[in-house]
Parts: C-alpha cells; structure tokens; sequence
C-alpha cells in the first residue's frame, strides 16, 4: 500500500508489518477511517487512529473525531495487533 510520509514529504510503499516496524522505529501511524468506528462496548467513537510505540512490543493507541482528540487510549501488545491494526481497512494512513 501507498502511505504518505508526512515529515519527509514523500510517499512510501509499505505493508501491515512495514507500518509496525515503523512504529517501533519512533514513528507515529495515524489510521483515518471512511465511517465512525467503535470500541466493543459503545464507549468510545473515533474516526482516526494514531499508534505509537511505548517500548518493546508495547504499544498505544489514541483516537479523534471529526478533529478533536479524545483523551481516551488503548495500550496493545505484538500479539494484539493482527485483530487492532488494521490499516487495510483505511480511506487514508499517514506516518508521521
């Protein structure tokens, strides 16, 4: 998939584990979302992901709506990945 670079201005040909690579390297991927998405239980409602690393197989996850920042967050590990990161499903990523 075609990513746009937002701090070397150019666009990158990556994948899934491109992306997390990337994250573990000190770069932020923020993941912006077609429709509205929820967690499970209804609580929280985003339409852009921006997942950074906190470490070793740590990561976060912060969202916004419509532009605004939540003050809620996520942590995850490697092994949540494969069923949380899901930039495939995407209308735009970017690394920042």
């Amino acid at each position: 998939m075609i990513i746009r670079d937002t701090v070397l201005k150019k666009d990158v040909d990556t994948d899934k584990d491109g992306l997390i690579k990337l994250i573990d390297e000190g770069r932020q991927v923020e993941i912006e979302y077609d429709e509205v998405q929820s967690d499970d239980i209804g609580y929280v409602y985003w339409d852009t992901e921006y997942w950074s690393s906190l470490g070793a197989n740590k990561y976060i996850c912060t969202f916004s709506k419509e532009g605004v920042h939540s003050k809620e967050y996520i942590h995850y590990n490697s092994a949540d990945l494969p069923f949380y990161f899901k930039p495939d499903q995407a209308k735009e990523v970017r690394i920042s």
